[in-house]
């Protein structure tokens, strides 16, 4: 019974944090912290909205990550010291097609904190007003649709020739491949 009183008591400090704005793990792309809050971070606030642009223009998670390789291949991810020699570590950003995924889907970046979003057994609590949005709920909310319209393509085993590159001439969407044994089909 003191179990449950005390997992009670720790979700309801939690939650109580959060309403003040104290949120926990790190901040995503766009943000830093300061004083347990998220705020801008500017140096890295323009590569969200880059991504966020791609993403409007009907670019999958596939090409986005490659135009992000190519234009931004340097983007540190964090800095790591090493316990032996004391010497800093710089790791950079992959961005590989499932960190989009995140990014693109994170509601932070139009000033909503999700909690509750990474437990299953328990409901998402939005809270808003706490983190200054990077981009409109418009962009986010276009966005999703592009995500949702390409979303069956963005995922692939093997690699096609024509992969993310035919749309569907009525309705948009990207086309995917089918067939076996040499025998290739789009639809």
């Amino acid at each position: 019974f003191e179990r449950e009183v005390i997992v009670e008591r720790t979700k309801d400090g939690m939650k109580g944090a959060i309403e003040d704005g104290h949120f926990s793990g790190p901040p995503p792309l766009g943000y830093k912290r300061e004083n347990k809050r998220w705020v801008i971070d500017e140096e890295k606030v323009d590569l969200v909205k880059e991504i966020f642009n791609l993403c409007l223009e009907g670019n999958t998670y596939s090409q986005i990550s490659h135009i992000m390789k190519e234009r931004h291949p340097k983007v540190i991810l964090k800095c790591k010291t090493d316990e032996k020699t004391g010497k800093e570590e710089i790791i950079y950003r992959k961005w590989e097609e499932d960190s989009f995924n995140g990014i693109l889907n994170n509601k932070a970046y139009i000033g909503i904190y999700e909690w509750g979003k990474s437990s299953k057994d328990r409901e998402i609590v939005e809270i808003k007003g706490k983190i200054e949005p990077i981009i409109s709920e418009e962009i986010f909310w276009q966005c999703q649709e592009n995500i949702k319209r390409n979303g069956r393509n963005y995922y692939r085993k093997k690699k096609y020739l024509f992969m993310q590159k035919i749309k569907c001439p009525n309705c948009g969407r990207m086309m995917a491949c089918n067939g076996s044994k040499g025998y290739l089909y789009y639809k």
